[in-house]
Formats: structure tokens, sequence, C-alpha cells
């Protein structure tokens, strides 16, 4: 199988999600699944993980994050994926947030592509 990006190197992991994310500077999870998947000791410093859908990562991958970025907070807290359930049980708090995804374009812009990243960790600066 050729690649469509050739300078990407492609790793198969299988089921060793640990492996997927090791060493790292992007991750993304994108899963119906409501189960923490991800660990916060399997990210890199620096990393930049994008959350897509449900509950996919432990509590402590949010709190070890420098900024939480959401697509639209009061949306997600009325959602079933981590941010929301760690709203729900007072985990998180309003103050937590660092701002929203639409801020993050030009001049307060929505980005020209829709994503609906809510978790991003260390040097990300909006």
């Amino acid at each position: 199988m050729s690649p469509i990006l050739p300078d990407v190197e492609i790793i198969a992991t299988q089921t060793d999600l640990e492996l997927a994310v090791e060493d790292v500077e992007v991750i993304v999870t994108a899963t119906s699944l409501h189960a923490p998947l991800l660990k916060a000791v399997w990210m890199k410093p620096g990393a930049v993980y994008s959350h897509v859908d449900g509950w996919e990562d432990e509590y402590a991958v949010a709190k070890q994050c420098d900024k939480i970025v959401c697509d639209d907070w009061e949306s997600v807290t009325h959602r079933t994926q981590t941010l929301s359930c760690m709203y729900k049980d007072g985990e998180l708090t309003d103050a937590d947030i660092h701002g929203a995804l639409s801020a993050l374009g030009p001049k307060g812009e929505r980005p020209p592509i829709h994503w609906s990243i809510t978790t991003l960790s260390s040097d990300f600066s909006a």
C-alpha cells in the first residue's frame, strides 16, 4: 500500500493503544466507545490532543493539559464526553476552559475547517 503522504511514517499498532500514541505530537481519538482509552501517562509533553466524540480519555488527560479549548463549551457541558462528565462530577469548571475554537481563527473568525477539538495540551497559544 502506498501512503498518500510519502513523508509520513505509518506504523501499524493493532490494538496497542500506548504504542499508537508513543512520542507523537498530535493525538486524535474518534470513537463512540464510552471508556477511558487514552491514559495521561502516555502523552508526550507538548502534544496536541483532539477529542472528537465520547468519553475517550481518563480525567487525568484533561487535568494535565495547559489549555482546554472547546468548539462550544456550553454545548459540551450537556454532552456525554470526558469533559462533560468531568463538569458534571465537579472536576472541571467554566474557569478551566481557555476559550472557544472559533477564537483560534484569524481575527476571531472560525478556522476554515471545523474541528471539534475539546482538549489541547502544552505549548498551544491562542
